[in-house]
């Protein structure tokens, strides 16, 4: 579900954290991606191209993300959540179904070797091509899409619960301590 930070917090649609910055001139674009640094370890990165009144209100920026955006997806919202989730998770696999398949042998051999030396108990065999676990794991997959039954919303609505969880214990406003401040020769 990591790819899911991006997702929330990369998006520059109208109402979503990037946009709110875009409009208040304090970026001039907002990217969010998730970076392993070890195997089963990784990092969420947000990375703000700051302009200058941004690079001053960097401080209140850090405010709004875990004082405010942070919690309106950990303590609220679990229903557009779990349609969230749903929707990335068609997203996720259609990109996987349609993905450019033009490389050469030897690419894709070096693609599959760096895939197996990833955490193996993390990722089924059976996504071994797809390089990520699926939403739905093999004991649902007669679940459907959020809105098609009441038992697939039950389960959605369970997984964005889980998902609000792991934001409630890990996404904490200590966390701040760890930002990486850019210099001002970039602003």
């Amino acid at each position: 579900m990591s790819h899911l930070w991006s997702e929330l917090l990369g998006d520059e649609s109208p109402g979503s954290f990037g946009h709110w910055l875009q409009k208040k001139g304090w970026v001039t674009y907002s990217y969010a991606f998730v970076s392993e640094v070890a195997i089963g370890n990784s990092n969420m990165i947000i990375e703000l191209d700051l302009t200058k009144t941004g690079f001053k209100n960097l401080s209140h920026i850090a405010n709004v993300l875990f004082e405010q955006v942070i919690p309106a997806f950990s303590q609220k919202n679990t229903l557009e959540l779990a349609q969230f989730m749903s929707k990335q998770n068609c997203i996720d696999l259609i990109r996987f179904l349609y993905q450019n398949a033009e490389i050469s042998p030897m690419e894709e051999c070096a693609n599959l070797s760096c895939l197996l030396q990833d955490d193996l108990e993390a990722l089924d065999p059976a996504c071994i091509f797809k390089g990520s676990p699926l939403m739905i794991d093999f004991k649902h997959s007669d679940l459907g899409n959020y809105g098609e039954n009441k038992g697939s919303d039950l389960w959605w609505i369970g997984q964005a619960i889980k998902f609000q969880s792991f934001l409630k214990q890990f996404m904490v406003p200590v966390s701040y301590t760890h930002l990486t401040l850019p210099t001002t020769e970039r602003v």
